[in-house]
């Protein structure tokens, strides 16, 4: 391990005797430091916004779309009101809200659902959710995208998953895999949570043929709604963390349906922090992060990471209030993280905060 200085007073001269102590060399004709601080830890802090941000709210869904350098937010709830809106919002990289003008048949207000950009069509895909009934004409569920170069919605009826589904979450698993792996929580059908996971390979931009969902039909994780689900596209696995279930294993696959999940917790060290209701992302700097849930008794705070060997959860000297539902991106153009909005203990919130 570096070290920032070597701790003494003087050098050994290479016979053996000491030199006289650093402060009594004469001093340099250029100042510089000879015992620099190291390098500022990684840290959260609250990013001051312009321009009209969401109302508060939870239970919404976020990306990031690096063609826009911005992170797009769309739906949301709170204990006062479901389905807030149905207003797509856009944070730039240098903290701008704006409310982008888009066309096409856009999708209704909605929570619980599942929001996710796919870099290799450039566009974004909604999927599922709750507006007090589930959103899932003729049994199956609804899936909008939208065509970031136009800024066009679509309803993409030939490429739903087999039903409707809230408390959803999935990723988009990039580079050769080029799938969404989408977990539905609780599906209309039973309206309790499942255990099935869903993949496909998204249709093209224009809107072409898409192939069918497939259905994850073995070695699967218990059944659970409001857990989290990271892609990492470095080692082209899926992460499935935590759920209402509150265990603590680390499930991964492929993005394959037919080859499962692995249940990867023995061979890993540590364990995150149980938690249903969390928010996770990933970067090739940091791994997987998540942050915030619940434990079934109190909101949380723990901002932990995986690099796909272990567990850590660095202390935070700053970090945001204890709070669940809210939505967490890595900005790949401002290199950080970005959390926005959830519910937490005073009340839901619409604050931004980032960690790099």
């Amino acid at each position: 391990m570096a070290r920032w200085g070597n701790g003494r007073d003087g050098f050994a001269a290479p016979g053996g005797s000491l030199l006289a102590p650093r402060s009594s060399f004469a001093a340099p004709s250029a100042s510089f430091d000879l015992n620099p601080a190291p390098p500022p830890a990684h840290a959260w802090s609250q990013l001051t916004t312009t321009g009209t941000p969401p109302s508060i709210r939870g239970f919404h869904a976020a990306c990031y779309v690096p063609t826009r350098s911005s992170m797009f937010v769309l739906g949301g709830s709170t204990d006062a009101v479901h389905a807030i809106d149905s207003t797509l919002y856009e944070l730039s990289d240098a903290g701008a809200w704006s409310t982008p003008t888009v066309s096409g048949a856009a999708p209704a207000s909605r929570f619980s659902h599942t929001m996710v950009y796919d870099d290799t069509s450039d566009c974004v895909y909604v999927i599922g959710g709750y507006d007090n009934a589930y959103l899932n004409p003729g049994g199956s569920a609804q899936v909008y995208k939208l065509v970031v170069a136009t800024m066009t919605w679509s309803n993409i009826t030939t490429f739903r998953p087999s039903y409707g589904a809230f408390l959803s979450s999935g990723a988009y698993l990039g580079g050769a895999a080029n799938r969404i792996v989408w977990w539905p929580g609780n599906p209309q059908t039973t309206g309790v949570p499942t255990d099935t996971a869903f993949s496909n390979i998204p249709p093209t931009t224009s809107g072409g043929a898409a192939t069918a969902w497939n259905a994850y039909t073995s070695t699967k994780p218990t059944a659970r709604n409001s857990a989290i689900v990271v892609a990492d596209t470095t080692r082209q696995k899926v992460v499935l963390i935590g759920g209402n279930n509150l265990d603590t294993k680390t499930h991964e696959s492929n993005g394959t349906s037919s080859n499962g999940w692995t249940d990867v917790t023995g061979s890993i060290t540590g364990h995150y922090t149980a938690r249903e209701g969390g928010c996770g992302a990933w970067c090739s700097t940091f791994g997987s992060m998540i942050f915030g849930g619940d434990d079934g008794t109190n909101r949380l705070t723990a901002t932990e990471f995986y690099n796909g060997t272990a567990w850590t959860a660095p202390a935070q000297s700053v970090e945001p209030s204890a709070r669940g539902r809210a939505s967490l991106v890595w900005s790949s153009g401002a290199s950080r993280f970005v959390l926005f909005g959830g519910d937490a203990a005073a009340g839901y919130k619409n604050d931004v905060w980032v960690y790099s």
